[in-house]
């Protein structure tokens, strides 16, 4: 049987029956989403910086369930890929040696076209903040590239690594977006 998007077709069919049912977006991994502006603004609020954020309208990949809230995602901004000054320090970034925490900052890579991966820029989400999934030709666009997927993975670990033992070090205050989003997942739960 073929797997898609994590899931065999039977396991997507079902996630899709459920998420039918529960009348709301289930996320996947590896799928590729717009956030809601709501999320942004909110964060914001709260001292979080977003780079780029396009009013909300960027396409967004979900790539990591977290281990422990199974209800929340890692999400890394995809940008286009420019032939400006920034591509030259992002590829200084990429190009530093690879026991340095900024050689995970970025990754070139594809979506539907090619793209830059944020990955430096990630932040944790939840279904309620999804405005929809991004498509493609009618179709929801899900990253199936088992070896860019795997390195994104590496990466984003290594960045929620360096977050964990400094929280908010990032501009976006990964560990605050974090905390808020659980403590809205328990609330929903009682």
């Amino acid at each position: 049987m073929k797997n898609i998007g994590g899931f065999s077709k039977r396991g997507e069919a079902l996630y899709f029956l459920c998420s039918f049912l529960k009348g709301k977006l289930m996320m996947i991994e590896n799928g590729v989403y717009i956030i809601k502006e709501e999320y942004f603004k909110k964060f914001e609020k709260l001292g979080s910086k977003f780079k780029d954020n396009k009013s909300g309208r960027r396409p967004t990949f979900c790539c990591i369930q977290d281990k422990f809230e199974k209800e929340l995602f890692w999400a890394i901004p995809a940008s286009k890929i420019t032939k400006d000054k920034n591509m030259e320090r992002i590829k200084c970034y990429i190009n530093s040696k690879s026991s340095n925490i900024k050689s995970s900052f970025y990754h070139i890579g594809m979506t539907n076209r090619p793209c830059i991966f944020c990955i430096s820029s990630c932040f944790p989400i939840i279904d309620r903040y999804i405005e929809r999934e991004y498509t493609v030709n009618g179709k929801h666009l899900v990253i199936h590239n088992e070896k860019q997927n795997k390195v994104l993975r590496t990466k984003i670990r290594r960045i929620l690594k360096a977050e964990n033992l400094s929280p908010n070090r990032f501009e976006q205050k990964i560990t605050n977006i974090k905390n808020t989003l659980i403590n809205e997942l328990k609330s929903l739960d009682k």
